[in-house]
C-alpha cells in the first residue's frame, strides 16, 4: 500500500522528534532520518527542505498541543481569580514534566527561536490568543480591569516567562517554582481583578 504524503510527513516528524530529543539536533543527520522512515535523503527533502524545517514542525506542533491542553482550563464561566492561578500552575507543571522527560525539547525551542524568530513568535501567539479570549469574556462581565484583553494576556505571559522557560530557573524544584508562581499570581491578580480584597 502506498503511503500518503501527510502520513510520511508525520512519520518524519515522529522519527526526528525521537532522534532530536535523544541525540540532539546537531547530531542527527538527514540520512539517519531517511533510514528511520524508509526514504532516501533526497526523497526526504521533498517533504522538508531542510532539517531546521523539521525542527520547526516539531516545536509548532508541541506548542499547539500544549495550548489545546491548557485552553481546557480557560472556562469563560468561571472567575479569573480561580482560573488564572490554575492555568499558570498547569502550564508550569507541563513545562517541568516536559523538561524532565524530554530535556532536548528546550534546546529545540531555543534553536527555533534563534533561527526562526517569527515562528517562535507565532508559537507564543497561540497561547496569547486563548488567554486573550478568556480575559475578554471576564472584562465584559466587569471582573477584570482594563480595556485591552490582548495586552493583559501579553503582560501575564511576560510576567510568567520564567515558568515557561525553565532553563532560566536552574535547578529549582517544582515545589519551589510553584511557590514563586503563586506569589507572582497573587500580586498580578491584585492588579487586575476588580473588587478583590
Amino acid at each position: 500500500m502506498k503511503r500518503k504524503p501527510f502520513d510520511i510527513q508525520g512519520q518524519i516528524i515522529q522519527a526526528a522528534q525521537a532522534r532530536f530529543l535523544t541525540y540532539g539536533y546537531g547530531k542527527t543527520t538527514m540520512v539517519e532520518l531517511g533510514e528511520d522512515v524508509g526514504l532516501s535523503p533526497a526523497h526526504l527533502y521533498n517533504f522538508f527542505p531542510a532539517k531546521l524545517d523539521i525542527a520547526v514542525a516539531i516545536v509548532v506542533e508541541e506548542s499547539r498541543r500544549q495550548a489545546r491542553e491548557l485552553s481546557l482550563f480557560l472556562d469563560p464561566s468561571k472567575r479569573a481569580a480561580q482560573i488564572l492561578p490554575l492555568y499558570f500552575m498547569e502550564e508550569l507543571s507541563l513545562n517541568y514534566q516536559a523538561r524532565e522527560e524530554h530535556p532536548g525539547m528546550s534546546d529545540l525551542r531555543a534553536l527555533v527561536k534563534k533561527r526562526k524568530p517569527l515562528i517562535a513568535r507565532e508559537c507564543t501567539q497561540i497561547f496569547a490568543e486563548n488567554m486573550g479570549q478568556y480575559l475578554r469574556s471576564r472584562m465584559q462581565k466587569g471582573e477584570i480591569a482594563g480595556r485591552d484583553p490582548d495586552r493583559t494576556a501579553e503582560i501575564l505571559h511576560n510576567a510568567t516567562f520564567l515558568f515557561r522557560n525553565l532553563d532560566s530557573a536552574g535547578e529549582a524544584s517544582l515545589d519551589s517554582l510553584k511557590r514563586q508562581l503563586d506569589d507572582i499570581m497573587t500580586a498580578l491578580l491584585r492588579g487586575i481583578i476588580i473588587g478583590r480584597e
